[in-house]
Order: C-alpha cells, then sequence, then structure tokens
C-alpha cells in the first residue's frame, strides 16, 4: 500500500479524482499559505463550509527569509470546513475548492470532495454564490509578490 500525499501535495498538482484521502502534516489543523514567486503563484486559504473565513489558532509573525510564499496562519478544521486551491503557472490558472469529508480517529488523515473545479478557465462544477470572497482572495494571495501574511480570516 502506498504512503498517503500531504495536503500540501495539492498546492502542486490538483488532482482528477473528485474524492480521495490526504495526510495532514498537523492533526486536525491545515495552514493558510502560498504567493506569487518568479512569475508562478499559489495559494491555499482555509473556509467554513458556506465560505465564510474562519479564526485562526495561529498567525505567524515570525518571519525570515523561508517564509515568503510558506505558513501564514493555522486553522482547525471540522467536518464540513472548505478549502480552496490555486495553482497559477505562466498564463494557466487552475482552483479547485475542497470540502473536508471525514477526519480520521487520530486526527491525522482527512477525507476531501472536490466540490468545484476550474481548469484553465473552464468551470467543472458549480461553485457555491457564498464562495466568491473566498475565491477572490485566493486569486489575490496567489498574485502577492513573496507574501508573508494571511489574507483570508475571521478577526473575532
Amino acid at each position: 500500500m502506498s504512503a498517503l500525499p500531504s495536503i500540501k501535495y495539492l498546492l502542486n498538482y490538483i488532482p482528477e479524482e473528485d474524492i480521495l484521502n490526504v495526510r495532514l502534516e498537523t492533526p486536525n489543523m491545515v495552514w493558510e499559505s502560498g504567493g506569487e514567486h518568479s512569475g508562478s503563484g499559489r495559494a491555499f486559504l482555509v473556509c467554513d463550509r458556506e465560505g465564510k473565513a474562519k479564526k485562526p489558532v495561529v498567525i505567524q509573525t515570525e518571519f525570515g527569509k523561508r517564509s515568503f510564499c510558506g505558513n501564514h496562519a493555522l486553522f482547525k478544521i471540522e467536518v464540513g470546513d472548505c478549502f480552496i486551491v490555486l495553482i497559477r503557472m505562466r498564463c494557466r490558472c487552475d482552483l479547485a475548492i475542497f470540502r473536508f469529508e471525514s477526519i480520521s480517529a487520530d486526527e491525522s488523515i482527512v477525507m476531501i470532495r472536490k466540490i468545484c473545479e476550474f481548469r484553465n478557465g473552464k468551470q467543472i462544477g458549480q461553485q457555491p454564490d457564498s464562495f466568491g470572497k473566498a475565491v477572490a482572495t485566493a486569486v489575490e494571495k496567489s498574485r502577492e509578490h513573496h507574501c508573508r501574511r494571511p489574507l483570508f480570516y475571521a478577526q473575532n
């Protein structure tokens, strides 16, 4: 049996499968991350089941050279929460919205379901209307050169 990919694997490749299991780097938590570097950009944003911002557990405040386009805010996840992955390379832009369907007993493996996808501008599935701000923020994060800050989170 092969090892499960890390959830961060999705920042390099949006899979064709609609449902897959991935490994979390931190049990029951995921990082908002991303930014633009050398003409390409990535974004990984976390939101609730309605596309609204969540309150982070930790906001990264110690920034060094390695923090640009890195981890910016850590969020506790629940079944039903969602995340957005955006990969922008040269003239191509791919985006997918995923929902956390289940979390393993030890909180290290999650089953995720793709609910909407854009592949180079072509929409596959229906984007929920309430996700507009989250998607726009993912685009913004992927265009922010050497991003060192979280962009989509609730203050209270």
